[in-house]
């Protein structure tokens, strides 16, 4: 994620891979077109999905290439990770509660309290 005079942004890019799987290069970077609210966090959610954390507590999906989605909010938020697909996200707040998407569309809380969020692949 990205704040520059033109306001937010989030540049991707692949990492090529030699025939032993070591990583070798950046490839070509791609730039995503985001909402204007600044940006907190922004995470993979998939190998095509990018979620962003802005300062409101907006979560938002972009698809590389494709549409974007609003993913609701989550008051306080301070850093957002993904997981498998959109369900795995997660959000801790600043009181460092951990919050999940719930089925109705909204988010609730976990009960998990955490001082940082990592991913693991």
């Amino acid at each position: 994620a990205t704040q520059g005079a033109g306001g937010p942004g989030v540049t991707i890019a692949g990492i090529v891979r030699d025939a032993d799987g070591v990583p070798v290069a950046l490839g070509e970077p791609l730039s995503l077109t985001v909402e204007q609210t600044p940006l907190l966090d922004a995470t993979w959610v998939d190998a095509s999905t990018v979620a962003t954390l802005s300062t409101s507590g907006d979560v938002d999906l972009y698809r590389i290439g494709g549409r974007h989605e609003s993913d609701g909010s989550v008051s306080g938020a301070v850093q957002v990770v993904g997981g498998n697909l959109a369900d795995g996200i997660r959000v801790r707040d600043a009181d460092g509660m951990v919050w999940r998407h719930n089925t109705s569309g909204g988010w609730q809380t976990t009960g998990i309290v955490a001082s940082f969020l990592g991913t693991q692949q």
